[in-house]
């Protein structure tokens, strides 16, 4: 009884002095100006919980205990430390709003001891997942087996979908969540295929559980995070790297599988040839130096090394690796990996303090990396490592921008090695097919760039290529594995001493291929030739190299772009349909027909119809097809929803672009044959709203500058046009929106003005038209070549005559300024509305109000309208607006009062066969000139506005009323 008493007191005191310990902190949470609460007697959210390490949460004394959305909870027993500070620093970068409170000691001890809790969760989950005794389920039949699986045997779900990557050979299974739903897509040989679409309860079970496998947090959706785990199936151990990134619709989840058959690889699996694997023996076998190996994410360099290295493994020999991460454990050999305090250039001079005799440096990417690895390999270490550049050329061009001197680059390199993965034709199943003579001649004469020291025998004849086609062996895909394309660039004594004078590109392959070097799209052709691959797939993955357009653009253009043809058959239909498009949709003549079918029908009628460019656009409920006729789009097709990814996969296909890359700018070409034409196709693959939009701008051929007669100057203008061509000096000013017809008027202007002895220099952005004898260069702001630093350089050129592109900044208009007052006649275009708004650009850009005078020769605002077709162009009277608007363009232009008398007759279009029903054919300029004079205030200069040229052609019956008010307003 006593003893009972006894604890009862002991309890109430202590509770007393528990009570006081929360009025203390609850004083202080006022002092602190924070709020108070008592953790015991509070809902505590594991979620929460695991926003904080149990280390930095202890080492803090705090913890965030509540976690709603982007607002979190946070209780701590001192608000103003350093750590707590620190640590809600970061959540406010994560994105969450953060609340603190005030707790006593025992109160944060009780929240920080729900981190066993935490531990529990995920120590049932092994980072081993046995998929041994898993059914086998082939790709193609991997959507229908995921939907008969309930979405609770997540067991079953994660091990099915890695059975079916692990037998197909995929490198990587991406997961990627949609509204509704998410999408599982596999790459099989470097190429993405969409596999499965499965529901977001599933997608959620999923990607859970495959997180708590790879040791990655499951509460924390809105930050990236990687993690690791291993696949085992029968005796294969697959490693295994996972990374997840936040998107609006759930976060985007990659398991990367790293078969470890990969690592067994000799030089000739790699598709080396014997050439190339002399070389290489040959420069593993000097003792110091700098191998690189090159190319974009995904083209294998990696794998490479492993191979190299692999070369090297012996006994005697110490070889120490620093990666990010570690992809395959190789015995024999020291590996260790970047973390956040042992980057590359700290970890490389650690590992140099081991004296290795072999050092691999996952990649260089910085100033420090590049120092330490060039001048390790000058004091007795071989170093191997990596590069991101597009071929071997340009690898010193990339080292100088990391900083690194020319010599020393010289010294240290001794093999710059490029290279891509192409698909390996299936065996069982490619298909033979004979090339015309035009392919045979073309493809012949793309080998005599090569050196007699390549020791590349050109094949004499092409009798035979080979094509995909698609069996049960390669799962219908027609290619079925991968092998490298190469071009191998030793340090030769000139190619040094090229290097050391200068590190431009196109001069160091130029003095490349003389010395021997195969480049790597001859190298992909000869794998061609011997029908490891198909020509469309070197296409695909070589064709971003800039060279190859410039050295083979004929061939390019004609055998090798990737693209659609048109059968004389199909072409017949296209022509039978033409005239009656607008009592049949395109849809009726379309569907059906396979995706790329259709592609090719939509460019082949918008070709016949004179559009210019057509666009796919994703909107919320459907997409939808737009072409440009005249300069006004025109919609076409409506596409379903489900149909558009596929369309816009396809046309990323047809220009060879990466149908696995979403959301940012692709840009590339095809082409469209038709038996009695064909004509290229300019794609560009833009992020939207709702979707992505390309846009296939049609080039049909070589633009043909115009003449001045043809630009659509009434014939008193004209007579102004010739008089300020006739002025060797000044500046002459084409203003107008984008899209406005300035470039091809100043063009017109030029080819005028070219005659022999006057020197022409442009500078443009980008070239449109090519006129001969002028001199032609092309900006490049991510080089520093800019329309100023261009012109400021062409200037000691002392040419006759510029045409600078656009005046954009300050500086650009003080340089054409200074050049048109100091013997040269300047032509260049602006942004602006009208004429008298040129003055108002002119200002803001720096040039003084006295002195707008005093260099402008003319400033010619333009608008473009679509000229009436004559065919079916219908009379009508001009209404009262129209009526006064002629009215004022009479005074203007005496000339025509006499023609014209009130009421006025204007047209009005109707459409037919003959103009593709839109009542339009063609486009016309409408122009304004403003002749300013020294001190005169141009706010009185009395001319012809836009408005008023506009209701001349009216008048004319070249444009309609209705035009007019489209384009002026």
């Amino acid at each position: 009884m006593a003893d009972d008493l006894l604890k009862q007191r002991a309890e109430h005191l202590k509770a007393i002095w528990q009570e006081s310990k929360e009025r203390e902190a609850q004083r202080l949470a006022a002092q602190t100006n924070t709020l108070y609460i008592n953790l015991k007697i509070t809902p505590i959210e594991t979620s929460a919980i695991q926003l904080l390490d149990e280390a930095d949460a202890k080492k803090a004394q705090a913890v965030v205990f509540d976690k709603l959305g982007k607002k979190v909870s946070l209780a701590t027993t001192n608000p103003h430390s350093s750590e707590v500070l620190k640590i809600i620093a970061q959540l406010q970068k994560q994105g969450y709003e953060v609340k603190v409170y005030t707790v006593t000691q025992e109160s944060l001890d009780w929240g920080l001891s729900h981190y066993r809790f935490v531990k529990q969760r995920y120590a049932t989950f092994s980072s081993l997942i046995d998929i041994s005794e898993t059914e086998s389920v082939d790709f193609s039949n991997l959507h229908q087996k995921l939907q008969t699986i309930p979405a609770n045997e997540v067991t079953q779900l994660v091990n099915i979908l890695l059975k079916s990557a692990v037998e197909i050979d995929a490198s990587d299974i991406h997961i990627e969540p949609q509204k509704e739903s998410a999408l599982v897509r596999f790459r099989i040989d470097g190429v993405l295929y969409e596999v499965a679409e499965i529901d977001k309860q599933k997608y959620h079970t999923l990607t859970t559980r495959l997180k708590m496998h790879s040791g990655i947090k499951i509460d924390l959706p809105n930050i990236p995070q990687n993690g690791r785990c291993s696949v085992k199936n029968k005796d294969t151990i697959f490693d295994v790297r996972s990374a997840t990134i936040p998107s609006p619709t759930g976060e985007f989840f990659v398991f990367r599988l790293l078969n470890p058959i990969r690592t067994a690889l000799g030089l000739e699996d790699l598709g080396l040839r014997q050439g190339d694997r002399k070389i290489l023996a040959d420069f593993l076998s000097i003792p110091n130096g700098m191998i690189l190996v090159t190319g974009p994410t995904g083209s294998g360099k990696t794998t490479t090394l492993y191979t190299l290295l692999k070369q090297k493994i012996s006994p005697g020999i110490k070889i120490i690796t620093i990666e990010d991460p570690i992809e395959y454990q190789l015995p024999g050999i020291s590996q260790t990996q970047v973390t956040r305090k042992y980057d590359f250039a700290s970890g490389l001079k650690a590992i140099l303090r081991q004296d290795p005799d072999v050092v691999l440096v996952g990649e260089i990417r910085d100033k420090e990396t590049a120092t330490t690895a060039a001048n390790a390999s000058l004091t007795g270490h071989l170093v191997l490592s990596t590069l991101h550049t597009n071929e071997a050329s340009g690898t010193p061009a990339r080292l100088k921008e990391l900083g690194l001197d020319n010599t020393l680059m010289g010294n240290s390199l001794k093999l710059i090695i490029a290279q891509r993965l192409v698909r390996k034709l299936c065996p069982y199943c490619r298909e033979q097919y004979v090339p015309s003579e035009e392919e045979k001649e073309q493809l012949l004469d793309a080998f005599t760039i090569l050196s007699p020291k390549s020791n590349v025998m050109p094949p004499k004849d092409i009798p035979y290529l080979y094509k995909a086609k698609g069996c049960e062996h390669c799962h219908w895909l027609g290619y079925k594995g991968q092998i490298g394309i190469f071009e191998l660039l030793p340090m030769t004594s000139r190619v040094i001493a090229t290097i050391e004078k200068d590190v431009n590109e196109e001069l160091i392959r130029r003095v490349a291929i003389d010395e021997g070097m195969t480049p790597l799209f001859h190298d992909g052709l000869l794998k061609v030739i011997e029908g490891a691959t198909s020509l469309e797939e070197i296409v695909r993955v070589a064709g971003d190299i800039d060279y190859i357009q410039t050295l083979y653009k004929e061939l390019f253009s004609q055998a090798l772009i990737r693209g659609v043809k048109i059968s004389p058959k199909e072409e017949a239909e296209i022509n039978e349909w033409l005239p009656y498009l607008k009592e049949k949709p395109l849809s009726t003549l379309i569907n059906g027909l396979p995706k790329n079918k259709q592609i090719g029908y939509i460019l082949a009628v918008a070709y016949k119809l004179r559009a210019t460019d057509v666009h796919f656009e994703k909107e919320e409920q459907r997409g939808i097809v737009r072409q440009r006729i005249d300069g006004v789009l025109h919609e076409i097709l409506d596409i379903s929803n489900d149909d558009y990814p596929y369309f816009i996969n396809e046309i990323k296909s047809l220009a060879g672009l990466r149908t696995d890359i979403v959301g940012t700018v692709q840009e590339g070409r095809f082409r469209v044959t038709l038996p009695t034409l064909n004509f290229d196709i300019r794609l560009s693959i833009l992020p939207a709203g709702y979707g992505e939009a390309a846009s296939l701008r049609i080039l049909g051929g070589e633009i043909v500058t115009p003449e001045i007669e043809n630009l659509g100057f009434l014939d008193e203008q004209k007579d102004i046009v010739e008089n300020l061509l006739k002025k060797k000096v000044g500046l002459i000013i084409s203003a107008g929106p984008t899209s406005s017809g300035k470039t091809t008027t100043l063009f017109a202007f030029l080819k005028r003005l070219n005659q022999p002895g006057i020197k022409i220099i442009t500078v443009e952005d980008p070239i449109e038209y090519r006129l001969p004898g002028v001199i032609q260069t092309q900006v490049n702001e991510e080089k520093g070549y800019t329309f100023a630093t261009a012109l400021r350089t062409l200037l000691r050129q002392n040419p006759n005559i510029f045409l600078i592109g656009e005046i954009r900044d300050s500086e650009t208009a003080q340089l054409v300024w200074q050049a048109s007052l100091t013997g040269h006649l300047v032509l260049s275009t602006i942004h602006a509305n009208n004429s008298l708004l040129v003055f108002e650009r002119l200002k803001s850009l720096g040039i003084p109000t006295d002195q707008l005078g005093l260099a402008i020769n003319g400033i010619i605002s333009q608008r473009l309208v679509r000229k009436l077709c004559p065919q079916c162009k219908q009379e009508e009277k001009a209404p009262q607006e129209a009526t006064e608007m002629i009215n004022k363009a009479l005074k203007k232009y005496p000339n025509y009062q006499s023609q014209f008398a009130s009421p006025y007759k204007i047209y009005k279009p109707v459409g037919c066969a003959q103009c593709g029903f839109t009542g339009y054919q063609g486009l016309t300029g409408v122009f304004e000139i403003l002749i300013p004079q020294p001190n005169q205030d141009i706010n009185k200069i009395d001319f012809p506005t836009l408005y008023e040229t506009g209701a001349i052609k009216m008048l004319l019956g070249i444009t309609s009323w209705e035009e007019i008010k489209r384009v002026l307003g």
